[in-house]
């Protein structure tokens, strides 16, 4: 699902024009990346949580070549799926209870 097609099911469901929902998922957008520049981590209820992950820089080498590489240190984010998501993909019903994105 794209953006578009995630903004248009976001209509549906909210019952708020386009326009609007756009301005919330930029608004989203932007709260969240500062957090987790900011090294906090965001809790979406229902959904997961997101958090920074900063990967330590490392030597390795070309399995073909034996050639020697460096890689630089990085940052990305990772995402823990709650409780009630993971038994929603796997269609069980979950009262949420348990979770500890759920408080």
């Amino acid at each position: 699902m794209n953006k578009t097609q995630f903004v248009s099911e976001l209509v549906v469901e909210s019952g708020y024009d386009a326009k609007t929902v756009n301005a919330v998922l930029s608004a989203i957008t932007e709260v969240t990346s500062v957090a987790l520049s900011a090294g906090d981590t965001v809790q979406f209820v229902g959904l997961g949580t997101l958090e920074r992950k900063d990967k330590p820089a490392r030597d390795g080498y070309n399995n073909l070549t034996k050639k020697p590489f460096h890689t630089p240190a990085s940052t990305t984010v990772t995402l823990k799926p709650s409780k009630k998501l993971i038994d929603r993909l796997n269609g069980v019903e979950s009262d949420g209870s348990g979770d500890a994105d759920e408080e």
